[in-house]
């Protein structure tokens, strides 16, 4: 009977392998997404960002997100939106 052990390099090859199979994968989402928010060119403003809100999401498998409107001249961060699951996991009765 063959010994079905692999070798630590035979190990390194396949991990390498499905590395580098997983990055392809994940640029190929990457551009998908980018090409469907190009067509996008009808769409309101915050339509467009929520649809980046959860692409972004997916792609960095988060669990959730938020964009934020930062102003130079005050100093300060605004929450423009956050993603559909944060509303799951947060116990607010009355969103502000």
């Amino acid at each position: 009977m063959q010994d079905e052990r692999k070798t630590r390099e035979e190990l390194l090859q396949e991990l390498s392998h499905y590395r580098r199979q997983a990055g392809q994968n994940l640029n190929e989402m990457r551009l998908s997404s980018l090409f469907k928010l190009s067509q996008m060119n009808h769409r309101s403003h915050s339509e467009v960002l929520d649809f980046g809100l959860e692409e972004a999401i997916n792609l960095t498998e988060s669990k959730i997100g938020y964009i934020y409107y930062y102003d130079e001249d005050t100093k300060n961060f605004t929450l423009y939106s956050w993603s559909a699951s944060v509303m799951i996991q947060c116990a607010i009765i009355e969103k502000q």
